[in-house]
C-alpha cells in the first residue's frame, strides 16, 4: 500500500439514506491502496461518531459561505483538501494529498507512474475534454495566442488596480474588465460574484501577500476550473 501520499476524497453530501454505507465501501476500497484514507463530506455529529465506531478517518466539512444544499460543492472541496494538507504539514510520512472527488475512478498505477513510493515531486491535475478548459494547466503569460490570454485570465494589482494579462486594459472593477473584453472568462457568472474575482482583489491588496506577486508587481489569475 501506498504510505507517503493521504488519499482525500470528497463528497459534497452525506444525506443520502445509503451515505454512510457508500462513505464506508469506498473507504474500504482505497484502503486496499492507501495506507491513509479521509473521507470528507459535510457530516453530522451522529454520523461522525458513526464512521469513528468503524474506524473511518472522516473529515467534517465546514461550508463558510451558506448552508443550502446546492452549494455544498462551490467552496468544501478546496476547504477540505487546505484542511488536509495543513493537517499533513509537519508529517514525516505523508509527503502529499491526492484528491478524488466521490464519482471518480482512479487507475493509481498510472497516476504513480508505476513507481513505489508515489512521485510527489509533481502536482496532478484533471484535465476537461473542453478546448477551452485546457487554459487552467498552461502558463497563458506565454501561449502565443495573446487575444485567448487576454479572454481567460487577468491581472490584480497592489493597489487594487484590475488589467488584461497584457496590461493594455486597467480598470478598478471585476465588472468593468468583463465589459472591455469580449467573452471574458466564457462569461461565466461566478468570476463576479463577492467570493471570486472582489475577493482576489481584496488578497491581491493584503502586504502579507506581496511574496507571491510576479516581477512586475501583479497577482496573475489563470483561467478558472471546477473544484470538485
Amino acid at each position: 500500500r501506498i504510505r507517503n501520499v493521504a488519499m482525500m476524497g470528497q463528497f459534497n453530501y452525506a444525506d443520502f439514506p445509503n451515505s454512510m454505507t457508500q462513505i464506508m465501501i469506498w473507504s474500504q476500497k482505497m484502503r486496499e491502496r492507501f495506507q491513509t484514507v479521509i473521507a470528507a463530506a459535510p457530516f453530522n455529529s451522529t454520523q461522525l461518531e458513526y464512521l469513528e465506531t468503524h474506524r473511518i478517518d472522516a473529515l467534517q466539512s465546514k461550508d463558510l459561505k451558506t448552508r443550502k444544499r446546492g452549494y455544498m460543492g462551490f467552496y468544501n472541496p478546496l476547504s477540505n483538501l487546505m484542511r488536509t494538507l495543513l493537517r499533513f504539514k509537519n508529517s514525516s510520512t505523508i509527503e502529499a494529498v491526492l484528491y478524488a472527488h466521490d464519482d471518480t475512478l482512479l487507475n493509481v498505477t498510472e497516476l504513480s507512474e508505476g513507481k513505489y513510493p508515489f512521485p510527489t515531486d509533481k502536482i496532478i491535475a484533471n484535465r476537461k475534454f473542453k478546448e477551452v478548459d485546457s487554459a487552467e494547466y498552461i502558463d497563458i503569460r506565454t501561449i502565443p495566442d495573446r487575444a485567448k490570454a487576454r479572454r481567460l485570465s487577468h491581472r490584480v494589482f497592489p493597489n487594487g488596480t484590475i488589467s488584461d494579462v497584457d496590461k493594455t486594459i486597467f480598470v478598478t472593477s471585476s465588472k468593468e474588465l468583463k465589459k472591455q473584453i469580449p467573452n471574458f472568462h466564457e462569461d461565466w457568472d461566478e468570476w463576479g460574484h463577492h467570493y471570486c474575482a472582489p475577493a482576489q482583489q481584496e488578497m491581491t491588496m493584503d502586504p502579507e501577500f506581496a511574496e507571491y506577486l510576479d516581477p512586475d508587481g501583479s497577482a496573475w489569475f489563470p483561467f478558472h476550473t471546477q473544484s470538485d
